[in-house]
Order: structure tokens, then C-alpha cells, then sequence
């Protein structure tokens, strides 16, 4: 995931994605690394947070979904990225 210093909404995504960002399913870079600025270039990246979904050598630009449980890609794949606990109620 790309992101950047001083930037709400990266935090509310780092906020959101704690967990695989902890095991390691996602990981950040900032947008003025050298790896950041190669990603923004090659993706014409404008806004950040911005997830690269990377499997071998293909990538592609992901987007999140607001509550950060899932993203989909531009190849029209979605990925679920959190899975909620189910809530217990009396009917079970």
C-alpha cells in the first residue's frame, strides 16, 4: 500500500488494515521511497492510500473500500482483506 506522511485517510487505512499489515499480507511503502516513487510512476498513481495488488511480476492498482474490509482491483477481482467475527444472537 502506498502512502504518505500527514495523510488522514493512510492512516485511517493503516488504522483499518493493522492486522495484515502485522502479518505481513500487506506492506506499506511511502510514497517518496525509491520503491514508491517506481510504483506511482508505473501505476500513474494520483492518491494515496493506494493498494498494488503484486502476484509473480504482474500488478495492478487496487482500490479500498471505505471500511477497509475489502479492496478490488482493476482487473474486476475483489479480495477480502479483514474478515468480520460473526455477531451471536438467540436465534443460534
Amino acid at each position: 500500500m502506498i502512502v504518505q506522511d500527514d495523510c488522514g485517510a493512510c492512516a485511517m487505512a493503516k488504522e483499518l488494515l493493522s492486522e495484515p499489515i502485522k502479518q505481513e499480507k500487506l506492506i506499506l511503502l511511502n510514497i517518496k521511497s525509491k520503491e514508491g516513487l517506481e510504483l506511482v510512476e508505473k501505476h500513474k498513481i494520483e492518491t494515496v492510500p493506494t493498494i498494488i495488488n503484486e502476484k509473480d511480476t504482474f500488478q495492478q492498482k487496487c482500490y479500498l473500500y471505505k471500511d477497509g474490509s475489502r479492496m478490488k482491483c482493476e482487473d474486476g477481482t475483489e479480495r477480502i482483506l479483514i474478515k468480520k467475527k460473526r455477531e451471536k444472537n438467540g436465534n443460534n
